[in-house]
């Protein structure tokens, strides 16, 4: 048989650009499926330690997702807070669970029997609790309030008691988070600031302060080895810190965003993920010791991005959405069968699920630049989703904010016993306002 050499060329030419798509594919980070059934914005969302357990929380109610046979299905609903949760975190040993409230306590969650169980309220915060974190070995639980405090809580004969209460922040506290080994902790605030904490003789001490955002710090996270530090700001932009002879110094400004960074993340092999209210997420890598733009990922249809969160294996990204849809995104490796299946579980019932499926494939999934394209395909033609709350974008989101930090700087400052004749209304506003 003869083959002309045009169809030759030809067969080289597209069997080179299908290596070349794979290639730009390889490492990248695609949508595999979407998560609905909360009614308000998802606030914060959070991955097990082995990446088969999601938690998201909105509202008052905090979903349990599950990884089974490629798709991500709802497991557990809990229940419990008297005001939307703000924030939701695992123990590394996957059989604790807590989350924080605008109703100013936390709930501790223990797996038992195959079911996740309510085990033990925290109360003390006079203000909302918008941050938990606990330490690597499991005995220590940070929380971050509005009252401008952070509380440490440790576990003694399987009850959490108050451990010590660290004041020095001059506005909000709004994100918590312990380094790798435990030994630091860094809080956020809407001062502007973040502060390093040390634990010296069993006892948390100030350390440091790193100033340079403009605006509210939203969010603190380190990297794996304990030696970088991102913070992301209502100033737009994301600072990283590097410890260096035992201080925290500037080290880049990440300024790519548009809007207000709500969450920063590092994945275990040291990628940096940032969430905004520009609708975006963006992926950084570390090249010849600079952080550069990998990846830009699309968010649509006001779907501002309020968390970002890795699975243990840095494979899996998760992100919790202002329109109270969760987004799995999963790095293209080229090898799993199946993995790009977009799933939309729809929970009806508490015993019932729907789910829609359709089979777009990731080969068109990014342009040069990484931008996610799937916002063109059957994402936007989804049918049988639950009501979203659909808010005016950008221009309300802060204004929210904006409103909410002003009556709960009010709330704060109120004496304890005003504080305890304080009538549940005022706080029933908080979940459109956080």
């Amino acid at each position: 048989m003869k083959i002309s050499v045009k169809k030759l060329v030809i067969s080289i030419g597209l069997a080179l650009s299908c290596l070349g798509n794979m290639y730009h594919l390889q490492g990248h980070f695609h949508l595999q499926q979407e998560l609905t059934g909360h009614r308000d914005h998802v606030r914060s969302v959070a991955f097990s330690a082995d990446g088969t357990t999601l938690a998201s929380g909105a509202n008052e109610t905090i979903m349990i997702w599950k990884f089974e046979n490629g798709e991500w299905r709802l497991s557990q609903e809990l229940t419990g807070h008297r005001d939307c949760v703000l924030s939701v975190v695992f123990s590394d040993d996957m059989m604790t669970l807590a989350s924080g409230s605008a109703d100013r306590t936390i709930m501790i969650w223990k797996f038992e029997n195959d079911e996740w169980r309510f085990s033990q309220e925290l109360t003390g915060h006079i203000c909302y609790v918008k941050s938990v974190a606990f330490s690597s070995d499991m005995m220590t639980l940070a929380s971050g309030s509005g009252d401008r405090t952070i509380r440490i809580w440790q576990l003694r004969g399987g009850q959490w008691e108050l451990l010590q209460e660290l004041a020095g922040h001059a506005d909000f506290i709004v994100s918590v988070e312990f380094s790798t080994d435990g030994t630091t902790l860094a809080s956020g605030s809407r001062d502007g600031s973040i502060r390093i904490w040390k634990l010296e003789n069993d006892q948390w001490a100030f350390s440091q302060e790193l100033t340079g955002h403009e605006d509210c710090v939203t969010s603190v996270a380190f990297s794996a080895d304990g030696t970088t530090l991102a913070s992301g700001s209502n100033d737009s932009t994301i600072r990283i810190w590097k410890l260096k002879n035992d201080q925290w110094g500037f080290s880049q400004k990440l300024a790519e965003h548009e809007s207000c960074v709500n969450s920063v993340a590092f994945s275990a092999d040291g990628a940096l993920a940032s969430g905004s209210i520009d609708r975006s997420i963006r992926i950084w890598k570390l090249e010849n010791d600079a952080w550069e733009l990998s990846q830009k990922l699309g968010h649509a249809d006001q779907s501002l991005v309020n968390s970002v969160a890795f699975s243990g294996d840095g494979i899996t990204l998760a992100s919790g959405l202002y329109n109270g849809a969760i987004r799995i995104w999963r790095k293209w490796t080229g090898k799993a069968k199946g993995a790009h299946k977009l799933v939309h579980a729809v929970p009806e019932k508490e015993s019932q699920q729907q789910v829609i499926i359709t089979n777009e494939q990731p080969s068109e999934a990014a342009d040069v630049n990484g931008e996610d394209l799937f916002e063109q395909s059957n994402l936007r033609k989804r049918s049988q989703r639950p009501e979203e709350v659909q808010g005016a974008g950008e221009a309300q989101y802060v204004q929210e904010n904006n409103d909410h930090a002003e009556e709960g700087q009010q709330e704060a400052s109120e004496p304890a016993a005003k504080k305890q004749k304080t009538e549940r209304a005022t706080w029933g506003s908080f979940c459109n306002l956080l």
